[in-house]
């Protein structure tokens, strides 16, 4: 009997020990925080190419040789020598052999070496982390000629500290979110000059289109956002973004259940980010026509009490969706319309009658169209480089300045 006791006394002190031992473990303080290395390894992005070539089309880049399975580097960088510049993105670069085999171990140390140098350079949220892994050859006498080590990326600073960037970049999604928190703002500033000018407006319906020529306009509506204090008169009260129908052939797109319409949760900025992230992981577009007139409908049916709508819209891109002007007239708002690179491509025709029917106004980089006037059948205007005619209760593009964009295209319709 005593040694059942005894045994069961064991049993107890032993269960309530594994749990204590336990609990120990998943206590949270008491995991160790993860190393910079293991930090990098975790935003780490991965892919293939037959052949790795460095990118110098929009950053200067640093090499940094190591060699075929090495990880010491063969040479040194004057990193005081990159003052006044900054590092965009930093590539391993390897060869896949023998194919297949795990060379994280390798990677690791090369990545390790360029760390020795500054290990906050692996936390630093505005620096891309790549690994590119070169898979064409056989042999490993084919692999040695391909080169091995770190590629690292860098480009001057504005005199705001961030990075400068070319239009095309400004086309990326992959570069969205980062130029969002850095508070990133274009050469063409449409949308905060718009806004200055108009400080009026509040409780506002943002319609964004963003579609992959309207990125860097998009991001301006974010970074406006978020640089505007909470005592701002200016408040959005919902965004939506659209992309023209997903990836929805177009030949299969209808006008009014195109689709490709994303929300925020009303105002909040972090919500229209995850928005944003939706709308460019399921399309860019297509063809030159817009959607925007099915996601003004759907905004408004989202957020009623808004009391103005600004629609963020291509100049240069037809609107597919005319059909469903009535129904937005029916809510009785006017339609704000932000043409963003009007200067440079002409507008179409179609926000002009959007416009004028809704009682809305136009929007310039540098000036604003309150009103419309009323048009008699017939008569022509002229308007950022090209001239139209209003008739039959439409407006007609009837010529630009040669080399206008919008004219080439009015031609070929």
């Amino acid at each position: 009997m005593a040694h059942l006791s005894r045994f069961v006394a064991w049993l107890i002190f032993w269960t309530l020990f594994s749990n204590l031992a336990q609990a120990q473990e998943e206590n949270p303080k008491d995991k160790k925080s993860p190393s910079p290395l293991e930090w990098l390894e975790s935003r780490m992005e991965s892919y293939q190419t037959d052949i790795w070539q460095a990118d110098t089309s929009q950053s200067h880049v640093i090499l940094i040789p190591m060699g075929f399975g090495k990880s010491d580097p063969k040479l040194r960088i004057d990193w005081n020598a990159l003052e006044g510049e900054m590092i965009d993105s930093i590539v391993v670069v390897y060869t896949d052999y023998p194919k297949g085999k795990d060379l994280s171990a390798l990677n690791r140390k090369r990545l390790s070496a360029i760390l020795a140098h500054d290990e906050s350079l692996a936390t630093q949220e505005f620096i891309t982390w790549r690994s590119a892994a070169q898979t064409e050859g056989k042999t490993a006498a084919d692999f040695r000629k391909r080169f091995h080590g770190l590629a690292v990326y860098v480009r001057k600073k504005s005199p705001s500290g961030s990075p400068i960037l070319s239009d095309s970049e400004l086309n990326s999604p992959l570069l969205v979110d980062k130029l969002i928190d850095m508070r990133y703002v274009s050469k063409d500033s449409t949308f905060f000059k718009v806004m200055k000018r108009n400080k009026e407006w509040d409780n506002i319906l943002v319609v964004n289109d963003w579609t992959g020529s309207m990125y860097p306009y998009g991001v301006q509506v974010l970074v406006w956002h978020a640089l505007q204090s909470e005592k701002s008169s200016q408040n959005i009260l919902q965004y939506v973004f659209f992309n023209d129908g997903n990836l929805t052939p177009d030949k299969k797109k209808v006008a009014g259940k195109v689709g490709g319409i994303y929300f925020s949760n009303k105002g909040n900025f972090e919500s229209a980010k995850d928005a944003i992230s939706k709308t460019i992981m399921s399309g860019n577009g297509g063809d030159i026509q817009e959607n925007d007139l099915e996601a003004v409908l759907a905004g408004l049916e989202k957020c009623p009490e808004c009391e103005q709508v600004v629609l963020v819209a291509d100049s240069y891109a037809p609107v597919r969706d005319l059909v469903l002007l009535d129904q937005i007239k029916a809510y009785n708002k006017p339609l704000r319309i932000v043409l963003c690179g009007a200067e440079a491509n002409g507008i179409s025709p179609d926000y002009l009658k959007i416009a004028s029917e809704t009682g809305g106004s136009l929007h310039f980089i540098e000036s604003d169209i309150i009103t419309l006037a009323p048009f008699q059948n017939g008569e022509t205007f002229e308007l950022a480089d090209c001239t139209y005619v209003y008739q039959n209760g439409s407006f007609l593009l009837t010529g630009c300045k040669e080399g206008t964009p919008l004219l080439k295209l009015y031609k070929e319709k």
